[in-house]
């Protein structure tokens, strides 16, 4: 993956590879795009770039207010699964991370 993504690691007298956390950051995010998302090399490569442009741009994918017209069941409900949806991959996520450390 050095080779693949461009990560250089610092080498002792002996050759040991030294990481920083920004590069086993970088690591861990390459493991779950190819074996948790099933990304290619090429895939996760443009989604790394893609992250990396939108790092410090903030974009909105939902409302952050609800129009009175549109708080009703349906939609509560609906909000509410994709919040549920959004934690339990959050907590799959941080299971992972645990046994990674």
């Amino acid at each position: 993956w050095e080779k693949e993504f461009g990560i250089q690691s610092h080498r002792s007298n002996g050759g040991q590879r030294f990481y920083d956390d920004r590069d086993a950051r970088r690591f861990f995010r390459i493991k779950e795009l190819l074996y948790d998302q099933g990304f290619t090399i090429a895939g996760a490569k443009k989604q790394i770039a893609m992250e990396k442009s939108a790092h410090h741009t903030i974009i909105a994918s939902q409302k952050t207010e609800l129009e009175p017209a549109e708080l009703n069941k349906t939609t509560i409900n609906a909000t509410a699964q994709s919040l549920e949806e959004q934690i339990v991959l959050l907590q799959k996520k941080l299971m992972k991370l645990r046994e990674l450390l």
